[in-house]
């Protein structure tokens, strides 16, 4: 095979030089073999995908709790102390039994939990930090060693202040585009608890960016899966800044009677029928500016290293270009970033100053009272070695962000996800965005796992 491959190229050497300069053939080189070490990266990536799609499968552990009530931290009041005590001894001899029956025990590394609160029965239910902290209280020494355990919490809540029942006149019909509609049992409250180690959790949510075009399509999600339009969907969508820009100028002419349209010989100064008309856009120019600028703070979306652990890697080694995220990463509005809390100031202390700094921060837009289910995607950025609890910073933030954002509506963020990131500068990083696109993570997620077990390990050419 040698001896023919330089025959070959004797003869084209030949034919080559027996042309005229100007009418001589240009031929390629002879491609290069494949770097080995490249092709095995790639094998051992796809290997690794599947094996942890698998041990995703058979580590994950889901538990049901059925109650008449939420189960909550309970205040100064006696008989609600008895009470949740007595809910808490029961629910405790459940996860007993579904562990026994699941053939599980304790997980001894880190995990992720998943929480759905769905307590649409309920005509007052607990909000979702106090009822997230006292089933992860619950869990501890059943399924996991301690609250430190858990470097991730994603929890929803299905309940009837949920912004979409707000509005009884509304005829709901089911699209992937609009907000989710709780349910839940019709008597009593259901939670669905799902734990996951985190290296799990980060290989799966890695995945999901790595075959988004395989799994999902390119570019037009909703003809493959509905979970990957609401989650990837809007990519292509971008915000018109100029024309906020141009409104915001009106807005300050308007307001100083200056400018061609509104100073003292503008267009809508010269008759009654001209004020008439100025009063008209008026209306119209607010109803822009507010739209845009909630679009603006919605527009946030999830990246590829938002999650636990530190910055995904490339196969081949050293750093993805997903490690520089955060120099990249488009500054909207909806991207707000916090302090560390201190661990020894009380938590109130700390809400305090929370809620003073998304105070300055949502003074520069107009007032703003969202009437769609939000969903906030909160960061804990290297955070300290005594680091306090995730679910006690997430009851620091919630309250104040709904008194800031949403009118003190309570119910408006109907879900959240914080965890520990191991990059960046230490800080507490917040993205708001709809409850939509959150809510369709993990659905996501699953539509991956099940594309790389049909699939199974194969070598590429």
């Amino acid at each position: 095979m040698v001896r023919l491959t330089r025959v070959c190229e004797r003869s084209l050497g030949r034919l080559r030089d027996s042309q005229p300069h100007t009418q001589r053939v240009r031929y390629a080189p002879w491609p290069e073999a494949p770097d080995p070490t490249w092709m095995d990266s790639l094998r051992h990536r796809d290997r690794r995908e599947y094996l942890d799609a698998v041990d995703a499968g058979r580590r994950g552990l889901q538990l049901r709790l059925a109650s008449p009530v939420l189960l909550r931290k309970p205040d100064k009041n006696r008989t609600q102390v008895k009470r949740m005590r007595q809910l808490a001894v029961g629910l405790a001899n459940e996860v007993r039994a579904q562990m026994r029956c699941q053939g599980r025990r304790r997980f001894r590394s880190p995990v992720a939990v998943q929480i759905d609160l769905h307590a649409v029965a309920l005509e007052q239910p607990a909000g979702t930090p106090p009822s997230v902290k006292a089933y992860l209280d619950l869990l501890q020494g059943l399924v996991y060693d301690n609250d430190r355990s858990v470097h991730l919490v994603h929890a929803s809540r299905h309940a009837a202040d949920n912004p979409v029942l707000r509005d009884e006149n509304r005829g709901w019909i089911w699209d992937a585009d609009l907000p989710r509609f709780p349910i839940g049992p019709d008597q009593g409250v259901e939670v669905v608890i799902e734990v996951l180690p985190v290296r799990l959790y980060a290989a799966a949510y890695d995945a999901l960016w790595h075959r988004r075009d395989d799994v999902f399509g390119g570019g037009t999600y909703a003809d493959h899966d509905t979970d990957g339009a609401s989650f990837f969907g809007g990519d292509d969508d971008p915000l018109d800044f100029d024309t906020l820009d141009d409104l915001r100028r009106e807005q300050r002419e308007d307001l100083a009677g200056s400018g061609p349209l509104y100073g003292p010989n503008g267009l809508y100064e010269q008759d009654e029928r001209g004020r008439s008309l100025r009063q008209q856009m008026r209306v119209i120019r607010e109803q822009q500016i507010r739209s845009l600028e909630n679009r603006a703070l919605l527009a946030q979306r999830l990246w590829p290293g938002d999650r636990p652990g530190p910055p995904p890697l490339s196969p081949w080694g050293g750093s993805d270009p997903y490690a520089r995220m955060e120099e990249r990463r488009l500054r909207l509005p909806g991207l707000i970033e916090l302090p560390l809390p201190s661990q020894t100031s009380h938590p109130s202390k700390y809400a305090e100053s929370v809620e003073r700094l998304l105070g300055e921060h949502a003074e520069r837009f107009a007032p703003i009272a969202f009437e769609t289910p939000l969903a906030l995607d909160v960061a804990v950025c290297q955070p300290p070695p005594g680091r306090k609890d995730l679910d006690n910073l997430a009851h620091a933030l919630m309250a104040p962000y709904e008194r800031v954002f949403c009118s003190g509506a309570r119910g408006t963020i109907a879900s959240y996800r914080v965890y520990v990131l191991d990059a960046g500068p230490p800080r507490v990083r917040v993205s708001v965005m709809p409850d939509v696109r959150l809510d369709a993570l993990p659905r996501a997620v699953e539509s991956t796992r099940r594309w790389l077990l049909h699939k199974r390990p194969h070598l590429r050419d």
